[in-house]
């Protein structure tokens, strides 16, 4: 929500600094701040929602790790999944990627930072963790 809030107001001062909405005595400090605003204000609502969703994924692995009991079997079920989308590669609209359990796009580098899920291999090390298999996180 903060993260939708905060591109609606980009939105708007973008929308009141292309049709007008204050007089022609505005300050040249209000215009850099107007254009500051329109440009930083997606790039950190973008952050913001990028690290919310990586630790939802944490915590949804967790619960489901505490109703199976153990985390065991959900660990080695992601192994599987991540195994099965580097095999085959899936043509799926980035939009939709984070509906996927596994990260379907494969990145690399830089681009990993703008990913929606977390490293396969970080929620499976997570997840021994819980049941004390470190050394089979390996």
């Amino acid at each position: 929500m903060v993260a939708g809030a905060i591109s609606a107001i980009a939105n708007i001062l973008q929308f009141s600094l292309l049709f007008g909405g204050g007089d022609d005595e505005d300050s040249a400090l209000g215009l850099v701040g107007t254009i500051a605003t329109i440009v930083f204000a997606p790039l950190a609502a973008m952050l913001l929602q990028l690290a919310v969703s990586r630790q939802r994924e944490h915590l949804a692995d967790a619960t489901g790790a505490r109703l199976l009991g153990r985390a065991a079997p959900l660990a080695d079920a992601l192994g599987n999944l991540e195994r099965g989308a580097q095999a085959i590669p899936m043509g799926v609209n980035p939009a939709t990627a984070s509906l996927y359990a596994v990260n379907p796009l494969p990145r690399a580098g830089i681009a990993s930072l703008f990913m929606m899920h977390p490293p396969t291999a970080e929620r499976i090390r997570r997840l021994r963790e819980l049941d004390g298999d470190v050394l089979l996180a390996a």
